[in-house]
């Protein structure tokens, strides 16, 4: 039995246009493959993704097939991370793929023994734009709170986490919901203690026409909400203060999220769940405008909410213009 350093996670559904160029970008590097396990889980996927995944089990001793019943994103992740053995865990996207050198830096940069890594990903669009952005150069690691503050907390393909930071804090992503990522990073930042960030470009992201900002649905709105309170909920069981305060700024903002300006003008759905969160929305601004330790930035951004929070989602939405898997 090997002993992996790390474990790749990749859950497939509705991807044969991508996978082959997910996995060669992973099993076309030099490394060892006894120190690399890449488990796929098939999510029940209906076409021939998984004809493809299956041409490379008799070249690729190190890769693992979990097959099963349609049942999303989360459980294929929590499947996959049940069967890792590796001491580290990478969930990578199956229409993503890994730049050359990855697995050798990645390889490299946990021998630091971290119990989390943070990497900017390349976003990339079908149309060939790039989003790429960079670490501030001289910073090597931060601590929880100065991550979470300040630095990418969403999409949990940017992490290789310790898996015994997982196992051992019982941290799965939640069942059935859109944005489980959301719901996962807080929770993984905090018991992290301290990240080390990756300043190479190791992880290209795909920016699917199909995106969540294209095709969204009164769900996404509602889940939108449900992480929210998880995150206030979250919140409300730790003792840290500091880190209290920004989960809280956190869950704030992922509130503001669950009503993209646009959806609120052209959805039905949408713009009455809107005006029933109306003053719940101003009344979380009011409680981070009066929130000890909470930056001059967050009080603004609460105060925009307070007086507006329509105008708070459509400056969001300026923000966050790039649209999401």
């Amino acid at each position: 039995m090997y002993c992996f350093k790390l474990s790749i996670i990749i859950p497939v559904y509705k991807v044969e246009k991508y996978i082959a160029r997910c996995l060669d970008s992973i099993f076309n590097q030099k490394v060892d493959d006894s120190l690399i396990e890449v488990i796929v889980v098939n999510d029940g996927t209906p076409d021939n993704s998984m004809q493809i995944v299956n041409s490379y089990v008799a070249m690729h001793r190190n890769l693992t097939i979990i097959n099963q019943e349609n049942q999303g994103l989360s459980v294929a992740r929590n499947v996959g991370l049940a069967k890792a053995t590796g001491d580290y865990v990478w969930f990578v996207d199956s229409d993503d793929w890994l730049t050359e050198e990855s697995l050798s830096i990645v390889l490299n940069y946990i021998k630091k023994g971290f119990n989390l890594f943070s990497t900017q990903l390349v976003r990339i669009w079908e149309n060939g734009r790039v989003l790429k952005r960079t670490f501030p150069e001289k910073i090597s690691s931060v601590s929880r709170i100065q991550y979470i503050k300040s630095f990418p907390v969403g999409a949990i393909q940017r992490f290789i986490i310790k898996r015994s930071l997982l196992v051992d804090n019982g941290l799965l992503f939640y069942k059935g919901i859109y944005h489980e990522d959301a719901e996962i990073a807080p929770r993984l930042v905090f018991y992290a203690q301290t990240i080390c960030l990756i300043h190479e470009h190791i992880y290209y992201y795909t920016q699917r026409e199909n995106s969540i900002m294209s095709s969204w649905k009164v769900k996404n709105t509602q889940d939108y909400l449900f992480v929210s309170q998880r995150c206030f909920d979250f919140c409300n069981a730790i003792d840290d203060f500091e880190y209290k305060v920004c989960c809280k700024v956190f869950g704030f903002k992922v509130l503001l999220r669950a009503f993209p300006y646009n959806k609120i003008r052209t959805m039905p759905n949408v713009k009455m769940i809107f005006k029933k969160k109306y003053f719940y929305i101003m009344s979380v601004a009011l409680k981070i405008i009066l929130t000890r330790k909470t930056s001059f930035h967050e009080k603004f951004m609460a105060g925009i909410a307070f007086i507006s929070p329509l105008l708070a989602s459509y400056l969001l939405g300026k923000k966050y213009s790039y649209s999401e898997k």
